[in-house]
């Protein structure tokens, strides 16, 4: 849990570069907690690393991601594929993931046993298919993204659905 407020401290204060190591080590040490896997796709993306990224999730096979919704607090390793993968451009995996994303849509993505707080899986399922151009499912999602927001309160992950929803 440590770790995990050590790496999203580090994301919030833009400094992906920074805790990438971290995030390395833990996946390496811990290969049966997936999240850590998928966040370190994330932040590779992030850091700008794309080759390295799309390695790395193209490695991520469907058995890894089925894996994630199984773990505790798995969902922020959903989320990571998804982000990562609608940026990316895998449009394989985007397709696999949506399959598995859109009928989970009003679950929420949280990391360390519910700690932090990533939003809506709809506003990630909306990401996948703006990705794989899918505008009129991704307007559906994007919308419930929205109304998911609203009521929860939280207004940067609200403002973000409401971006996707523009796009």
């Amino acid at each position: 849990t440590f770790a995990c407020q050590a790496v999203l401290r580090g994301i919030d204060q833009d400094k992906s570069n920074d805790v990438r190591g971290l995030v390395e080590t833990f996946a390496s040490e811990k290969p049966t907690v997936m999240s850590w896997a998928a966040g370190l796709i994330w932040l590779q993306w992030d850091s700008g690393l794309h080759d390295a990224a799309r390695e790395n999730l193209r490695q991520f096979t469907n058995s890894d991601i089925q894996r994630l919704f199984r773990e505790p607090g798995g969902t922020i390793g959903i989320a990571s594929l998804a982000e990562a993968c609608a940026y990316l451009g895998d449009r394989k995996q985007a397709r696999h993931l949506l399959d598995l994303i859109a009928p989970v849509w009003a679950k929420f993505s949280t990391a360390g046993y519910g700690v932090a707080y990533f939003g809506s899986l709809a506003r990630y399922a909306c990401l996948l298919a703006i990705a794989l151009r899918e505008n009129g499912q991704a307007r559906k999602l994007a919308s419930l993204a929205v109304t998911q927001e609203r009521s929860t309160g939280s207004r940067s992950w609200l403002t973000y659905a409401i971006l996707d929803r523009a796009r």
